[in-house]
């Protein structure tokens, strides 16, 4: 999954820039594509709708602990940062008692 998310966001920017640079009447056409059908981006939005749409269908409690699953994750990746895990320091967080702030 690691490895798909690095290709989106490797090729994404890439397709953008290509698209910046062309005349106004063809990205105005462009620009009325939905976004499941337009080139390099078209997968990734319909994969990222399908996942919303699920979520919206998930009683609170489980869209509660997956948001702070979710969380939790931004905030270890963060912890692996110095200067992250410095501000975590100063206020008493540690990698291992993150989680049960958040609970």
């Amino acid at each position: 999954m690691n490895e798909q998310i690095s290709v989106e966001n490797s090729v994404i920017p890439t397709i953008k820039s290509f698209f910046q640079d062309v005349p106004r009447p063809v990205g105005y056409a462009l620009s009325r594509v939905p976004y499941r059908y337009r080139p390099g981006i078209g997968l990734a939005y319909a994969r990222n709708h399908r996942k919303i749409e699920s979520f919206e269908k998930w009683d609170i409690g489980k869209q509660k602990s997956f948001v702070l699953f979710k969380l939790n994750e931004v905030l270890q990746r963060a912890m692996s940062i110095p200067f992250y895990r410095d501000i975590y320091a100063a206020h008493g967080m540690t990698s291992k008692n993150i989680g049960s702030r958040l609970m």
